[in-house]
């Protein structure tokens, strides 16, 4: 690739961002009364968690951009993770105007700060990942994607996050893969397919290697629904030669930030 001209992925991806970033703020617009304090799908979390989460996450996001179109790299929310559930609880108790007029300056910040899609910033160093820009449009475009479906505002996944999101999903997440586990795509479209397999186990005396291994099988949203640990009507499937199996406990999701 030439080092010069961004893929299609990364511009696509922004554009995508933008979109659910004006998704959300619709969908909040529409709030009434208690809707903010209505439990989602995330352990311990409301729509307004969610919302904290999408404002900070954004902001820092926007930050990297910023000082990398300067030629400066900062560190990605100071304090790590124990800062951000800190701000996030206290996030998760603004009003929904105060919430609408953040993700309003977020949307704004975001917008200015965006390269132009044949700009050199795309390649410039960030510390978020110790990537680029590049990386952080794709961790945007993650962001404002999946917690979009996790707003619970009728945004599904099937409905909202594109091929090119879910096969990105599957790449990134699949490090939460047990060893020896592989995934697969049932009927693929196009002639698409893929295998992503776990990493493999230390070896030694008190390993024990199943002879057939564990293969989850199921469309490509579901597959990618199921390493996000959203939920859909239909989950994959797990299979162990012929017989079903439960699916898998899955590891950690792959963080940015340090625990505390």
């Amino acid at each position: 690739m030439n080092p010069t001209e961004p893929t299609t992925d990364h511009v696509r991806a922004v554009d995508e961002a933008e979109a659910a970033l004006d998704s959300i703020i619709e969908a909040v617009g529409e709030f009434e009364g208690s809707d903010l304090s209505v439990p989602v799908a995330l352990a311990g979390w409301t729509r307004g968690h969610v919302l904290a989460h999408v404002e900070v996450v954004g902001e820092a996001l926007a930050v990297q951009v910023e000082q990398a179109a300067r030629g400066r790299q900062v560190p990605f929310l100071e304090g790590g993770r124990a800062a951000l559930e800190r701000a996030v609880e206290t996030g998760a108790q603004r009003t929904r105007e105060e919430h609408l007029a953040a993700l309003r300056t977020l949307r704004d910040r975001h917008h200015a700060s965006r390269p132009d899609a044949d700009d050199l910033v795309w390649y410039e160093p960030v510390s978020f990942r110790d990537g680029t820009v590049v990386d952080v449009a794709l961790a945007w475009w993650r962001e404002s994607r999946v917690h979009l479906v996790d707003l619970n505002c009728g945004a599904r996944p099937e409905d909202v996050w594109s091929r090119e999101l879910a096969e990105h999903l599957v790449d990134f997440l699949s490090v939460r893969l047990p060893g020896h586990v592989e995934i697969a795509l049932d009927a693929p479209a196009d002639g698409f397919n893929y295998t992503v397999t776990g990493p493999s186990p230390a070896t030694g005396p008190l390993v024990r290697i199943p002879e057939k291994p564990l293969i989850i099988t199921g469309t490509l949203i579901e597959l990618t629904a199921w390493l996000a640990g959203r939920d859909l009507a239909e989950p994959p499937t797990a299979l162990q030669g012929d017989q079903e199996v439960p699916l898998p406990e899955l590891g950690p999701w792959p963080s940015a930030l340090r625990a505390g």
